[in-house]
């Protein structure tokens, strides 16, 4: 029986496809993400629940082209390898009209909306859209971000293997890293060796830079944020936040 909405909506009907993962094809390339997300959660919901969201597919000669869902395809593959259910469980989608830039787009935002874009996911897209033939200003405003920070994300997908993993750690800022890929590789790997973090004064340093506003702020921020200082190092750089920056301290 057809649904009855009030009068006057405005309603385009649409449809839903039921693939099996193994029928659906997959670009790793297009992902939108430089470090695949744990699924285990998501295998365990579609046990218990199903798949909440359909997955986006668009047409490429009649085979489905997966453009968003890469962790329910995933988890999709999972859950029939491992037998989780009665019958294999097939991929809900529903129809992307685009085109693969279009769908890569559309795969970069449903991972912001989901909060769950890394700076080296961002990095790694931003290097994507570099690939199509996209100027920094033609991909500032498809993603909405301002030029600097585009710019910065393609210095850090040319970062060393050893300064990603410093920022997936915590340990390094991604503008830090963004500076610090300006070095050679092995002055790169020497800039974040260690466990502890890469400060902005460090980075200024390595860089053959003085220290601005901006770097000093943030050496004291990091200062004041590091538990291991001393109350009086500590306290002193909180009051300098609380006269100079005190939006800081509120955010904090």
């Amino acid at each position: 029986m057809a649904v009855e909405w009030t009068k006057g909506i405005q309603v385009t009907r649409g449809s839903e496809y039921l693939f099996l993962p193994q029928d659906v094809i997959v670009n790793a390339q297009l992902n939108g993400r430089h470090d695949l997300p744990d699924i285990e959660w998501l295998i365990e919901s579609f046990a218990k629940v199903g798949q909440l969201e359909n997955c986006l597919v668009r047409n490429d000669g009649g085979r489905p082209v997966l453009v968003v869902g890469h962790s329910r395809w995933r988890a999709c593959i999972e859950f029939n390898k491992r037998k989780l259910g009665k019958e294999p469980m097939r991929l809900r989608c529903s129809y992307f009209r685009g085109d693969e830039r279009e769908g890569y787009l559309a795969n970069w935002a449903e991972n912001h909306i989901r909060n769950q874009a890394t700076p080296l996911d961002d990095a790694h897209a931003c290097r994507q859209f570099e690939r199509w033939g996209m100027s920094v200003k033609e991909i500032a405003e498809a993603t909405h971000e301002k030029e600097a920070w585009v710019r910065g994300r393609l210095k850090l997908a040319e970062a060393a293997p050893e300064v990603k993993e410093a920022v997936r750690e915590g340990r390094l800022k991604p503008t830090a890293a963004a500076a610090i890929a300006k070095l050679s590789a092995e002055h790169q790997r020497e800039a974040v060796q260690g466990n502890g973090k890469v400060k902005a004064a460090d980075v200024q340093q390595l860089t053959n830079g003085k220290p601005g506003v901006k770097q000093l702020r943030e050496e004291i921020r990091e200062t004041w944020d590091d538990t291991t200082q001393p109350p009086p190092v500590r306290e002193f750089c909180g009051a300098l936040i609380q006269k100079y920056w005190p939006e800081k301290v509120q955010s904090a």
